[in-house]
């Protein structure tokens, strides 16, 4: 555009747009120019990381890089955004110290019309005898960085806080319940039902049909104390159960007493069966709880005189007689229906 060449020589025409013309001058001084714009085009400049790739981790402080460029007239590397000089036995791969860390390196390219072009990728340096936790297995080794100080760890660095060991889910520094079966639903303290006596009674709560049991109480196979249990099924708890193995479906007392195993005024006769309810203690009585009648003693009456009364003397007897036979009949018929139920 401003350079002015004279003969015949080739000249340098710069990327872009650019005009070109001839200028001729005749011998009468008479100038002639003729122009044409003509464009260079720039060429395509591209720079490429082809190794490693972003994100990968390497021990040691010397990372080999491989890379490709495209119409590049000079280049160079960078380490987080400063120069560094890089060891090279070819174009397409180098070795640059990046020092231990996290770090981003980039190739950083120029074209012919001083166009920058560049490519990065982000690399972590691990120093092969860091111990980054200062719990004495090096990173290298670590499968729990970050653990807790003052936390002991076993061969691969690991805490109780960062393990479970039984897979429960919570970890092996609040786990009471260690080696818990696999699959086994467990509390906040990693306890499943199978190692759990919640009431302290020596039954494990998976078998004990009786939670909350009172302390000390003497318990059965399933975990339940007499203060748990009904075992006749008549209302009145084991331990205030007076009557046990009442018939089920009997009317008891506040005591667990059905009338067949009360005898209320102690005559020996059970008060289902007792015809003549309270009688006297000490009084000599039937199998229907009823004194017999004394009017039989009197031996001293002629046989020809024998009016009602002495009927009425001979008839007390077969009352008597009658009684019983119902109140055997009556049991016959209980026992029955026991056994059908």
């Amino acid at each position: 555009n401003s350079t002015s060449i004279f003969g015949n020589s080739s000249m340098y025409i710069p990327y872009g747009f650019s005009s070109i013309c001839l200028e001729l001058t005749g011998e009468d001084g008479t100038q002639l120019s003729d122009c044409i714009t003509v464009e260079r085009y720039v060429p395509p400049h591209s720079v490429s990381i082809t190794y490693p790739a972003t994100g990968v981790s390497f021990t040691g402080q010397y990372l080999s890089l491989s890379y490709t460029l495209e119409n590049s007239s000079s280049h160079h590397f960078t380490v987080d955004g400063a120069s560094v000089y890089a060891n090279s036995s070819n174009s397409s791969m180098v070795q640059i110290d990046v020092g231990f860390g996290t770090h981003e390196v980039c190739v950083v390219s120029n074209d012919f019309a001083n166009q920058m072009a560049s490519d990065c990728v982000t690399v972590n340096m691990i120093d092969p005898n860091a111990d980054s936790d200062s719990d004495g297995v090096i990173d290298t080794s670590d499968l729990c960085p970050n653990t807790p100080a003052t936390e002991s760890v076993n061969n691969n660095g690991c805490g109780s806080s960062q393990l479970d060991s039984d897979s429960d889910g919570v970890t092996d520094n609040l786990d009471t319940c260690p080696s818990t079966q696999m699959g086994s639903s467990v509390d906040t303290n990693g306890c499943a039902a199978y190692q759990r006596d919640t009431d302290g009674d020596g039954v494990m709560d998976n078998l004990d049909t009786c939670p909350s049991t009172p302390a000390n109480s003497v318990v059965d196979a399933y975990g339940c104390a007499n203060s748990q249990t009904d075992a006749d099924n008549d209302g009145v708890m084991d331990n205030l159960d007076l009557c046990p193995n009442t018939f089920v479906g009997s009317q008891v007392d506040i005591d667990g007493c059905a009338p067949s195993q009360l005898d209320s005024d102690s005559d020996g006769v059970v008060d289902s069966f007792d015809q003549c309810p309270g009688t006297a203690t000490g009084t000599i009585v039937d199998l229907t709880g009823c004194s017999p009648s004394s009017g039989g003693n009197n031996s001293g009456s002629s046989s020809g005189n024998s009016t009602g009364e002495d009927s009425d003397s001979g008839g007390l007897p077969s009352i008597g007689i009658v009684g019983t036979l119902a109140a055997i009949a009556v049991s016959f018929v209980a026992v029955i229906r026991r056994e059908q139920k």
